[in-house]
């Protein structure tokens, strides 16, 4: 796995899920503390449940709710870390991020919302999962390429040319 430390895109791509668990977790904040303002480039699952249970169902379960968030978070600086050595974790950071934005799309679709006030968030996302699946590809092609080892070969290589002397006692 030590090829995957010396990539160096691998490494900057690495971050996203440090990015995404960071940024979803102020936004969760934010709602909690009722300010009306939260970056893109979030999780939606964790934003739609700190909604929920902030302006819609005050009082109930609303602790409960904000820590199933903030576990859903919690997965994807869990692939940050683990992904250091193994691209796998960038690829279920990819899938996680996936259903979060097929749940972003169900949302607009069925509340019958407007794509157009929706847009920033859908292109994030799709563009997040572009990196987030690049990020696997580069990891994957990295340990697929071992380094190649060189034989290593006697000092004497040629045998044949030398010629045997034997010592007469």
């Amino acid at each position: 796995m030590e090829e995957l430390l010396k990539n160096k895109t691998y490494q900057s791509l690495r971050t996203i899920p440090a990015a995404i668990a960071v940024i979803s977790l102020r936004n969760v904040f934010m709602i909690k503390m009722e300010f009306e303002r939260s970056l893109l480039f979030s999780a939606f699952l964790p934003v739609l449940g700190a909604n929920y249970t902030v302006y819609v169902s005050r009082g109930e379960n609303q602790n409960l709710a904000i820590g199933a968030g903030a576990m859903l978070i919690l997965l994807f600086y869990i692939c940050y870390v683990f992904s250091r050595k193994n691209w796998k974790w960038m690829m279920v950071a990819f899938l996680r991020y996936l259903v979060d934005t097929w749940f972003l799309i169900y949302f607009v679709e069925v509340r019958g919302l407007g794509y157009s006030t929706w847009a920033f968030d859908i292109i994030t996302h799709v563009g997040v999962l572009a990196l987030l699946l690049w990020a696997a590809i580069l990891g994957q092609n990295a340990v697929k390429k071992k380094p190649e080892v060189q034989d290593e070969q006697p000092a004497d290589k040629d045998l044949e040319n030398k010629m045997d002397y034997i010592i007469d006692d």
